[in-house]
């Protein structure tokens, strides 16, 4: 198994390689936040929480829940949170 998991993961690193660069042909950059420089942080701050973060709905599951509706058509993000400096989720 472990060696399946290997190549399947060295293949979409290659996807993911080849994807970014076609986004960058196209203008669009996915970049580090940490290597943003002052001015270029400021700016995701601001367009984060004006346009982002006012349409971010959470959704907690877990066993003890029925697993939410996710809506067709829409961005559905799934995030595990943990806390650096323990292993609480």
């Amino acid at each position: 198994i472990r060696g399946r998991v290997l190549e399947l993961m060295a293949r979409a690193h290659v996807c993911r390689r080849a994807l970014f660069q076609e986004l960058e042909g196209q203008g669009i950059f996915v970049l580090d936040y940490e290597k943003l420089d002052d001015g270029q942080r400021a700016y995701a701050d601001r367009y984060f929480l004006d346009t982002v973060y006012p349409v971010l709905t959470s959704l907690a599951f877990d066993p003890g829940r029925p697993f939410p509706h996710i809506s067709n058509l829409s961005l559905n993000l799934s995030v595990l949170i943990r806390d650096a400096k323990s292993d609480e989720h």
